[in-house]
């Protein structure tokens, strides 16, 4: 698969992540911070988010289990997750973490045990779905290096990331086909790019 694929393989797959819910605008200016000095800055960021939120699952688990549960307690670590959720923008656990802390508020703990059973389905599906995105971010870079032509790619990588972003969140079928011709034009440029380098 050349470089252009893989890149319209990874805008495709970023659309699909905001079109399902998993990601919020809170991915996209993450996105936006990263930059040269910092080429890691999201990636280092989102593996924060998994060692705290397995952590605070862990919690939750031993504390619901207990004969006299401590729903002050769990309720904390609740709040902690769906901050720990709203910084990275992954919004699907967020929401259940909202449901969550309303069950805690109401003393009600089997709807507790239920809002953890599904905070931990959404937080694996949002794992599994990032970690995806990354190995995609880096088959790009890794194909655009062995080409030679490493500087487009890298220079193009956090565009398509966000015109991924933006593609769902565009309010009209005029701004959409606006946005998706450019990438098109990206895609062209870049493969005349390669041409040219491969004659050269």
């Amino acid at each position: 698969m050349d470089v252009g694929q893989l890149q319209r393989r990874l805008v495709d797959y970023t659309a699909s992540l905001f079109r399902e819910g998993f990601l919020d605008d809170q991915f996209t200016q993450l996105q936006q911070l990263q930059d040269e000095s910092n080429p890691d800055f999201v990636f280092e960021v989102v593996s924060l988010f998994f060692d705290d939120s397995e952590k605070l699952l862990n919690d939750l688990t031993i504390a619901l289990e207990q004969p006299g549960v401590d729903l002050k307690r769990v309720d904390a670590h609740v709040h902690q997750l769906k901050g720990s959720s709203s910084s990275i923008g992954a919004q699907r656990v967020k929401n259940v973490c909202i449901a969550f802390r309303n069950f805690c508020e109401e003393q009600n703990i089997e709807g507790c045990v239920r809002c953890l059973q599904q905070v931990k389905h959404e937080y694996a599906l949002v794992k599994n779905k990032l970690e995806t995105l990354f190995r995609l971010e880096q088959q790009v870079l890794a194909t655009g290096k062995a080409n030679g032509w490493w500087m487009v790619v890298r220079s193009f990588v956090r565009f398509f990331c966000f015109f991924g972003s933006w593609r769902m969140q565009a309010t009209s079928s005029v701004t959409e086909v606006l946005l998706f011709s450019c990438f098109k034009l990206l895609v062209v440029w870049v493969g005349i790019a390669k041409h040219e380098s491969c004659d050269s």
